[in-house]
């Protein structure tokens, strides 16, 4: 990693029973920066943030191709949650 990496934790507060539907709140904000380590379980949400001018570097490894991860993204303020899929090139 190189350079600031801010990370915003995310708390689901509804009970998922809407598809397409999903109300979050924030839990919790930390700044990551060289040598620090982030992991999360299946149910973590988190939204990354590059707050400065200048280019930064992260890794993230993941299990397998994230098209088969079940991974959702949201959108807090339209309370909206689509599939996290990656267009094939």
């Amino acid at each position: 990693m190189d350079g600031p990496e801010k990370n915003t934790f995310w708390e689901r507060v509804d009970d998922g029973a809407q598809p397409g539907y999903a109300e979050l709140k924030t839990s919790g904000e930390r700044v990551f920066d060289a040598g620090d380590l982030v992991a999360l379980l299946p149910e973590g949400i988190h939204s990354v943030d590059n707050e400065t001018s200048a280019v930064t570097l992260s890794l993230h490894v993941y299990g397998k191709h994230l098209n088969y991860t079940g991974r959702s993204k949201f959108d807090p303020a339209l309370h909206i949650e689509t599939p996290f899929i990656l267009k094939e090139q």
